[in-house]
């Protein structure tokens, strides 16, 4: 009965700057799993669907402004933000 259910979407996809599929690098530590081969003891590789997250907030979801972004993306954040470029030069 959480107030944010109603405004919490989960999406089987990594967030990321273009639309297709990547390849995710699982390791031994699985908080370290990530799109970057950082050849630290992975242990398996999965394809994953990525997501152009510009895209999806902008043209699937509408929103046109963010107040507050925060990522935890496994050495990801800099594409992210490259991604939201437009948002951040809008919006700053």
């Amino acid at each position: 009965n959480s107030p944010w259910r109603s405004t919490v979407e989960l999406i089987n996809a990594a967030a990321t700057n273009r639309n297709g599929t990547d390849t995710l690098n699982i390791t031994e530590n699985i908080v370290s799993s990530s799109l970057y081969d950082t050849n630290i003891n992975v242990t398996n590789t999965v394809t994953v669907n990525t997501i152009d997250i510009y895209y999806y907030l902008s043209n699937l979801r509408g929103i046109d402004h963010i107040d507050l972004l925060v990522t935890d993306t496994q050495g990801h954040d800099l594409e992210i933000l490259k991604a939201l470029e437009q948002y951040l030069i809008r919006n700053r």
